[in-house]
C-alpha cells in the first residue's frame, strides 16, 4: 500500500531544481530567516498584487528598517517597483559577470561583487553577491544569494546576517553557513509536512529526523482509534518521504501521528472525496 520511501538528500535537490522558478524563488510563502548571536531577520513572500500590467510579488522585510518590496522575475533579472516615485528598477541582474555595475532611476547603483559556484545540499550552484548604495563610498547593503535557494547572507552597517532556517513550496529546512561563509551547509530537525492538504486520494508525508533510528507513523481518526499503521521500519537522518494512500478511507479528518527517538509530531490531515 506505501511506497518504498525515498532519501530525500537526493529527492530535495531534485524538488528545489523542478519546482521552483529559478534564480531567485519568489512562490507566495517561501521565507528566509537569518540570524547571529545577537540579531535576527526574516524575508517573507506573503501575497502578490497586479501594477501596470505586470504581476508583482509583495516581500516583507524585518532586516534593518522593516519594509516591504514588491519585485518581479523576468528571466535572469528581478524588478523593484517603488510605489513612492511609481519607478520600476533593475534589482538583480544574474548574468551579470562580476565587478559589473549598473544604476537605477533613483541614482543609487548596484554592482556584482561575487558570480561564481558554490555548494549547496552537496551540489554545485551559481552564487552571485550584490552591494547597494549611492556612490562607491556609500556601500550600505550587501546582498548574497544562491540559485534556487534566494538569499543566504545579508550584511549592513549595523548588521550581518546569515541563512539559519529556509522554506521553498513547503519544504523546510535548516541551514548554517560554514566557516569560511562559502559553502551553505544542511543540518535538520524534527519535523513532519503533509501535503498536499487537503488530498483525494494519495499524499506525500515528508518528515526530517535529525538523528537514525525507528520511525513509526499512524493515522487516527477524530475520535482517536488508529485507521492504519502508515510506516514502521528504522530510517536514516534527514529528510524522507513516503506516500499515503487513501483509497480504503473515508472522508473526513485525520491526525497523523510521527513517533521517533527525538520525540513526536501530530498533523491534522483532510482526506476530501
Amino acid at each position: 500500500m506505501i511506497n518504498k520511501i525515498i532519501k530525500l538528500n537526493l529527492f530535495f535537490i531534485v524538488f528545489l531544481n523542478s519546482q521552483t522558478t529559478g534564480y531567485l524563488p519568489l512562490d507566495i510563502g517561501n521565507e528566509w530567516t537569518f540570524g547571529t548571536l545577537y540579531t535576527h531577520g526574516k524575508i517573507k513572500v506573503v501575497s502578490e498584487e497586479l501594477i501596470n500590467g505586470k504581476v508583482y510579488k509583495l516581500v516583507y522585510c524585518s532586516i534593518g528598517h522593516p519594509d516591504t518590496m514588491f519585485l518581479r522575475q523576468e528571466d535572469s533579472k528581478v524588478y523593484h517597483y517603488s510605489k513612492y516615485d511609481s519607478l520600476e528598477i533593475l534589482y538583480y541582474d544574474f548574468t551579470a559577470p562580476k565587478d559589473y555595475m549598473f544604476f537605477d532611476k533613483g541614482g543609487y547603483f548596484r554592482k556584482c561583487i561575487e558570480n561564481k559556484l558554490t555548494t549547496y545540499l552537496n551540489v554545485e550552484r551559481r552564487s552571485w553577491g550584490f552591494v547597494y548604495g549611492r556612490s562607491c563610498v556609500d556601500c550600505s547593503f550587501y546582498q548574497y544569494l544562491i540559485d534556487s535557494i534566494g538569499w543566504y547572507r545579508l550584511e549592513g552597517a549595523f548588521y550581518y546576517l546569515v541563512l539559519t532556517e529556509v522554506v521553498i513550496n513547503g519544504k523546510r529546512i535548516i541551514t548554517k553557513v560554514d566557516k569560511n561563509h562559502d559553502n551553505i551547509i544542511d543540518t535538520y530537525y524534527l519535523s513532519l509536512v503533509v501535503y498536499p492538504n487537503p488530498f483525494n486520494p494519495n499524499t506525500t508525508i515528508q518528515y526530517s529526523i535529525p538523528t537514525s533510528s525507528n520511525v513509526r507513523i499512524d493515522l487516527y481518526d477524530i475520535l482517536g482509534q488508529k485507521k492504519m499503521s502508515v510506516y514502521e521500519r528504522f530510517s536514516s537522518s534527514g529528510l524522507n518521504n513516503i506516500i499515503l494512500e487513501g483509497n480504503n478511507l473515508s472522508s473526513g479528518m485525520y491526525f497523523l501521528r510521527l513517533l521517533t527517538a527525538s520525540g513526536s509530531i501530530t498533523k491534522k490531515v483532510y482526506l476530501l472525496k
